[in-house]
């Protein structure tokens, strides 16, 4: 059971104890005994959600929050849905790594804002050179939350027990299935990492775009593709189909 289940169990059944004893003590509330059959209805009403909440939030807990979660793109509607799935995700192995991708969102959905607001300033949406921008916008938007989904499954791969187990074994003698475990959960690691990486790149470029956008006056259309930024980014984009 992880660190974050235990919280979790804790949070739960401590705050069923509370309400039960602030709803019954005799130096608290003490509701049941009142005389009145609505209040007696009420304290009925209350034990038994507390017993349906205990036996559901602890199974839900315990047995549902070891199931392993493998998230497709369409289970994500917004950019706060990966904010919500990656912060839940989180292990302890991950801890730093998670912290710093949900920051790489809140800086994304920024500079996708601050794009959006400065395109209009010199466009309209129906120009070309706007579209043009929205491409190069959307196709890097698009590699980097689907770099978000895959770093997030591949923490929901990693087995952290069996990393910690592993861990353990190399202080003394390391046997050769030992070692193979921590080949692998190195390769999940170095995963993350790339991503991440790769996550920050997206981020320069997108400031390298809102500096270029923000020193146009004039711009003539038929050069918005000789622009160092959007060559850059259009570049990224036809790398990253072949990887797919």
């Amino acid at each position: 059971m992880s660190q974050k289940q235990i919280v979790k169990l804790v949070c739960l059944n401590l705050g069923i104890v509370l309400l039960n004893i602030v709803v019954f003590s005799e130096g608290m509330l003490n509701l049941w005994e009142s005389q009145s059959l609505i209040v007696r209805a009420l304290c009925i009403t209350i034990v038994v959600v507390s017993l349906l909440v205990f036996c559901y939030g602890n199974y839900r807990i315990i047995f549902k929050g070891n199931k392993t979660q493998i998230y497709r793109k369409e289970e994500f509607a917004k950019p706060e849905d990966y904010l919500d799935v990656l912060k839940d995700s989180a292990k302890r192995t991950f801890e730093d790594e998670t912290d710093h991708m949900v920051k790489c969102i809140e800086k994304m959905m920024k500079k996708t804002e601050v794009l959006n607001v400065i395109l209009l300033q010199y466009f309209t949406e129906g120009e070309m050179a706007y579209q043009q921008f929205q491409n190069a916008m959307r196709g890097a938007s698009e590699i980097f939350y689907d770099n978000v989904k895959k770093m997030i499954n591949r923490i929901n791969l990693f087995d952290e027990e069996e990393y910690r187990n592993a861990l353990r074994g190399t202080a003394g003698k390391a046997s050769e299935s030992t070692a193979k475990i921590l080949e692998i959960c190195k390769e999940h690691i170095d995963y993350v990492h790339s991503t991440i990486d790769m996550n920050e790149d997206i981020l320069l470029k997108l400031d390298g775009l809102i500096l270029e956008i923000s020193k146009l006056d004039d711009i003539d259309s038929g050069t918005l593709e000789e622009l160092p930024a959007i060559q850059e980014i259009n570049s990224l984009i036809e790398h990253t189909k072949y990887y797919k």
